[in-house]
């Protein structure tokens, strides 16, 4: 029992009822901050407000979908018959979806 006290075996360090786990690496002193050091911006809200930008919305990816229904349906009336065909058929329509 005492020797699961004093080892820094991870798998058989106990905690104690009511407090952590003691720790079983070697951490780096109390005056070690983690993380990345990030530089300060000299930009503050007066900046940033003067030089405001408006928001111009980007063409949603719906719009840009093909009607594969309307593209097939072509393609049987024009005879497509395999799918090399209706491959080929499809790089040459260019047919959206319509909301």
């Amino acid at each position: 029992h005492e020797y699961r006290l004093k080892t820094r075996n991870c798998i058989l360090a106990k905690d104690e009822v009511g407090k952590a786990r003691p720790s079983c690496y070697d951490l780096p002193p109390s005056s070690h901050a983690y993380g990345k050091a990030v530089e300060a911006v000299n930009e503050g809200a007066k900046e940033v407000i003067g030089k405001w930008e408006t928001h111009s919305p980007r063409q949603r990816a719906e719009d840009l979908q093909q009607d594969f229904r309307a593209i097939n349906k072509m393609a049987a009336r024009n005879g497509v018959t395999n799918g090399k065909q209706l491959a080929d058929f499809r790089k040459g329509v260019d047919c959206k979806v319509t909301p």
